[in-house]
């Protein structure tokens, strides 16, 4: 009787139910839903058939050892008794990933290095030689999880993540993941729609994969047929003719016939992407059964009479985040909305967007909105039906995502919150009017706000602020921060709620908190601007969501700087860095200033201030730039010793020749702006960002580092080699103390510099 092993296999957010139900068709055991995929026993072919015939899977895990954890020595020690040599021989090169959500083991890489150690000891005491580790492309990969003190050691046997089919030869800047796409397709019905020989349209088709993937679920071609990279093809359970077999099973399968003339077409407005695509079809095998074409969106035609039956258009919308663009896209997406709803009759539409506000301006009623995340960027996904024809339908369309919404049949979404609507909503005088409106005066809140208020009075006097944070999420039932702007303007940032918690209910929130502050600061209406908050790993922090273009200016330090309140998330200033500016300027004099992100170039103002010899601001956006000049301009201060400069930061920090003694660095937690080649995550990436700034220092410089990521540590590496000083207490305000800041700050320096 073959050996039954237990398997975890993770997949999208949300989509843990869909993985249940494939698998159920794909393997001998029962799966159980469990968070962020799902579990089943069976024997080691059952793992790869997952491998072969799951479109939504990510990993196919191999789970090794179940144990609690005291201390980290622990994990080390359960690594070292695993009988690794019973599964791989110590030729094959490893590779140990980590994932953790426990506060005690919080250092993914030392937890990686752990298990690494327990596995070589294991082979030197058995083979006196161990497996040499290859982080790019190993042989065998491992797997160390880890939440509160409960920890599993598994085998990779699906060898990284199985979004990775094997026919992409080109993507775009942040292509749409392929498991993604197919449990999309899943959830929009396509699958059945393919088998009615349904039209499919995607246009906007950028590298293809809505298009590939449809084509082969169309086809019944098993999503890992065209994959080579397994790692269950290097483990000592795998053999090659069992695998041999279920790879002649699945080429028998696939049918090619089942896609008939027309029914795949693709389009794009960028000549580059039709070439990309084109690429990927012909590696995935459908050159000649999908039609791709450079077109733009507004020249879209309807089918012709003898294509195809309606069917399903599936498409991934443009957003700032996946381009890296600034402007307001709510045109095109009225126009695609138009043409969807006037040329395609009788079809569901599937739509991506980086924005629920954007896929509100399509214009047509959601069956179903869900959110989803491709890859580490937060998107909506919406159906929609051109006609009444899906709704019954989508009734009965899987709604179990654990972060998502779905909408009645014939409703539509809330409509988008702007200020003017606020204005009327929150606005009102009329008691009569409140309670038709649903607006709340709470008295809880209001008596917070007051407390802040008279708490922060005599400290914003003595120091001359009047610029400060008067509320920050201090009561978890109204999550916002609530900034008062030269005492005359309020500023209210809503932190986005839980997906859990409907929208109808965090609106009437937020409502309250507007109407609250209002009444307690006594600011009109007219005087109130209003954004909503979101993870910063879903984009560029700086991201532009409107265009009034309406400068105001306010006063910090003796200083002048230009705010805007409307265009921006964030209103040109980071109020919580009010000290360290101040000590930049007061260690400056003479001093050579570097500000890497320096976003609108408030700390490089300060730097010459304090009499810097010269000052360098670098960012990568050029609005950015010309609002860092405005700031110098505005406070008299030369350009000649005061340069800006457009540039990636690791590109500045290759080419650029210069030695500093201050380096000021304060990098988003994630970006993926146009400007760079990659994406950059600040946990995965800072410690490269200070050795290479680090190359910068003149001697006795120092690094003023600073991240507000509320789970980010400081690399080893850094600590180990050079000396660092934490001075987050120094620097945090009493407008920003009242809660638990997530903002941290150290001084880093290659030797101690006890001048400053």
């Amino acid at each position: 009787m073959a050996k039954s092993y237990r398997y975890f296999v993770t997949c999208p957010s949300g989509f843990e139910y869909q993985l249940v139900k494939e698998l159920e068709k794909i393997v001998s055991g029962k799966p159980v839903q469990k968070q962020g995929g799902a579990e089943f026993q069976g024997p080691f072919t059952d793992g790869q058939k997952v491998c072969l015939w799951s479109g939504t899977a990510g990993k196919v895990l191999l789970a090794l050892e179940d144990f609690y954890a005291s201390d980290e020595n622990e994990i080390y020690e359960r690594a070292k008794i695993i009988k690794w040599s019973e599964f791989f021989t110590p030729d094959k090169t490893i590779a140990v990933d980590s994932t953790s959500l426990s506060r005690r083991f919080n250092n993914a890489s030392y937890l990686s290095l752990l298990v690494k150690d327990g596995i070589s000891d294991h082979f030197r005491g058995v083979f006196n030689k161990r497996p040499d580790v290859d982080r790019e492309n190993p042989d065998i990969r491992i797997n160390l999880f880890t939440a509160r003190d409960r920890c599993t050691i598994s085998l990779d046997i699906s060898g990284g993540s199985l979004h990775q089919r094997g026919y992409r030869q080109k993507g775009g800047s942040a292509p749409l993941k392929e498991n993604l796409a197919c449990a999309l397709l899943e959830r929009a019905g396509w699958h059945k729609m393919s088998f009615e020989n349904c039209g499919f349209i995607d246009p906007m088709c950028g590298s293809g994969t809505f298009l590939i993937e449809a084509a082969m679920i169309a086809s019944n071609t098993a999503p890992g047929y065209l994959r080579k990279n397994y790692s269950f093809n290097h483990l000592k359970q795998f053999k090659k003719d069992e695998w041999d077999k279920l790879l002649n099973d699945a080429a028998e399968k696939r049918n090619l016939e089942n896609i008939k003339p027309g029914q795949f077409k693709g389009f794009d407005i960028d000549s580059d992407a039709v070439k990309t695509a084109l690429l990927n079809i012909k590696a995935a095998g459908f050159s000649g059964l999908i039609d791709v074409k450079r077109k733009d969106i507004k020249d879209l035609q309807a089918p012709s009479e003898d294509s195809v039956k309606a069917g399903l258009i599936a498409v991934n919308l443009p957003y700032g985040m996946r381009l890296g663009e600034e402007e307001d896209l709510s045109s095109l997406y009225r126009l695609a909305g138009e043409k969807f709803k006037n040329l395609f009759e009788g079809w569901k539409v599937l739509a991506l967007s980086g924005s629920e506000e954007l896929s509100r301006e399509l214009g047509m009623k959601p069956l179903q909105v869900n959110t989803v995340y491709n890859g580490p960027i937060k998107c909506v996904s919406g159906i929609f039906a051109v006609s009444t024809r899906y709704r019954e339908q989508a009734e009965n369309t899987d709604r179990s995502g654990a972060s998502s919404e779905t909408l009645p049949a014939g409703s539509t979404a809330e409509p988008a919150r702007s200020d003017e609507q606020l204005s009327e909503t929150a606005g009102q005088k009329s008691g009569t009017a409140l309670k038709e409106k649903s607006v709340f005066y709470s008295q809880m809140l209001a008596n917070r706000l007051k407390k802040n208020i008279r708490s922060l009075k005599k400290w914003k006097e003595k120091e001359g602020i009047s610029s400060y944070r008067i509320y920050d999420a201090d009561m978890p039932e109204y999550a916002a921060a609530i900034d008062i702007y030269e005492d005359s303007h309020l500023h209210i940032q809503e932190y986005a709620p839980p997906s859990e918690i409907p929208e109808s209910k965090s609106e009437k929130r937020f409502q309250d908190i507007v109407y609250t502050a209002e009444k307690i600061t006594g600011i009109p209406r007219k005087e109130i601007s209003l954004r909503q908050r979101k993870r910063q790993k879903e984009g560029n922090r700086y991201s532009r969501i409107s265009s009034a273009g309406k400068f105001d200016i306010i006063k910090e330090g003796g200083l002048s700087f230009y705010v805007n309140y409307h265009d921006y998330l964030d209103t040109g200033i980071f109020l919580d860095h009010r000290i360290i500016r101040n000590m930049i300027r007061e260690i400056s004099s003479g001093k050579k200033f570097l500000n890497l992100f320096s976003y609108t170039g408030t700390a490089s103002v300060y730097a010459a201030k304090g009499g810097a010899s010269l000052t360098v601001s670098v960012d990568s956006n050029s609005t950015y730039c010309e609002w860092t000049e405005r700031n110098f301009k505005e406070n008299n201060l030369s350009l000649s010793v005061n340069k800006i400069i457009k540039s990636d930061y690791m590109e500045f920090l290759e080419n650029d020749r210069g030695k500093y003694d201050i380096i000021f660095i304060d990098p988003p937690t994630f970006s993926n702006s146009k400007s760079r080649k990659d994406i950059f995550v600040i946990q995965d990436d800072h410690a490269a960002l200070i050795r290479k700034s680090s190359e910068k220092l003149a001697e006795n410089g120092i690094i003023i580092f600073s991240s507000n990521f509320k789970k980010f540590k400081l690399d080893d590496s850094i600590v180990e080699n050079f000396i660092v000083e934490d001075i987050t207490e120094k620097t945090v305000s009493p407008d920003f103390s009242r809660r638990g800041f997530s903002r941290k700050c150290w001084i880093i320096s290659k030797q101690a510099a006890a001048d400053i």
